[in-house]
């Protein structure tokens, strides 16, 4: 399990990025109870505490990991679904994240 700084991080979104990282896959939320945690409502934006643990842990990275990393999965590798009941499900897989602006976001974090 990581570790995860209580002073970095609020109770809140602790325990969602904990419920994230069960060992136990069926033990972790679905993504409609994802979407719906109330962390998704009071944290300004997990895109920026995302960026900001990454830049603050960058000294254990490459300065080009996001690409490197991007480089070695086929872009058409799901990354992310979500199932609909009896609709068809959405995909997300990585040829739809650009590594180009994820490296100029960060820059912009710094």
């Amino acid at each position: 399990m990581y570790r995860l700084s209580s002073s970095a991080i609020s109770r809140s979104p602790q325990e969602f990025i904990q419920k994230c990282l069960a060992r136990d896959p069926a033990q972790r939320p679905s993504a409609h109870q994802l979407l719906f945690h109330r962390v998704l409502f009071e944290v300004h934006s997990l895109k920026l505490l995302a960026a900001h643990c990454l830049i603050n842990n960058q000294g254990m990275l490459q300065d080009n990991c996001v690409e490197e990393l991007t480089k070695r999965i086929h872009p058409n590798t799901v990354m992310a679904e979500i199932q609909h009941g009896n609709r068809a499900g959405l995909q997300w897989t990585y040829s739809h994240v650009s590594p180009l602006e994820l490296d100029k976001f960060l820059e912009d974090v710094k």
